[in-house]
């Protein structure tokens, strides 16, 4: 099975002054044409791990990397 998408540590730290940690450390792997439930309360980093993943945002600290590309090395011009 092909790998779509991977989550390699990847921590996500709102604020300057006062720093929130929405995910920490995260490891995570989606296979291609594999279905995967993000379940879990409110304010547990069930958006941020998504915004993640479609390249939305990027982690503060670790990778994430979609069909083979780490996204974290990609241009963001339009």
């Amino acid at each position: 099975m092909t790998t779509a998408a991977r989550l390699e540590r990847a921590t996500k730290d709102y604020g300057d002054r006062v720093r929130t940690r929405a995910l920490s450390t995260v490891d995570l792997e989606i296979g291609g044409g594999q279905v995967t439930l993000l379940l879990g309360p409110s304010g547990s980093g069930k958006t941020t791990l998504l915004n993640l993943l479609g390249g939305l945002d990027q982690p503060t600290e670790g990778k994430v990397i979609a069909l083979g590309q780490d996204l974290g090395t990609l241009s963001r011009r339009g």
